[in-house]
């Protein structure tokens, strides 16, 4: 998605380290809520960086890797040099009755169906780049992570 909507392009003369979030692409897809929590993300980040030998990079997160990269660098500060974010979401927590509502709504109507309406009410054309790559995120796997905490725990998917 970064190739094609022309990010790389447009950052030459840099070295582009891309990896695929937990959950997306070709990275792994765990069940369980609590590989789904925010440290969870930041570890992987701070293992790609370290695998690769970098102690500070610029990080550029596209929707949730925004919020990732903020975490990033609240809880790291000396491994960020710089932060750019685009279309990030919201903190899990920020608003614990709609992200419950959003999530009871993904899994009743599938993640298809919630990107249709979700490029409905825009107004605009959607870059068919984001369609594909949010079509391509499994039900489950999305609602497990815009659920808030409290209701994972009423409906038993993760221990209080």
């Amino acid at each position: 998605m970064w190739l094609t909507a022309g990010y790389v392009a447009m950052l030459p003369g840099y070295r582009h380290l891309m990896f695929d979030h937990r959950g997306h692409g070709r990275s792994s897809k765990p069940r369980e809520p609590s590989q789904h929590r925010l440290d969870e993300y930041v570890a992987d980040v701070l293992a790609v960086l370290d695998a690769e030998g970098l102690d500070s990079v610029i990080f550029v997160g596209y929707s949730d890797g925004g919020h990732v990269g903020c975490a990033l660098a609240a809880r790291h500060p000396g491994r960020v040099a710089a932060l750019v974010n685009i279309g990030g979401v919201g903190h899990p927590d920020d608003d614990p009755t709609e992200r419950s509502r959003f999530a009871v709504e993904t899994r009743r109507a599938g993640i298809t169906s919630i990107i249709e309406g979700m490029v409905a009410d825009e107004g605009q054309p959607a870059w068919q780049g984001f369609i594909r790559n949010l079509s391509g995120t499994e039900t489950e796997l999305f609602a497990t992570r815009i659920a808030p905490a409290s209701l994972l725990t009423k409906v038993g998917l993760c221990r209080p």
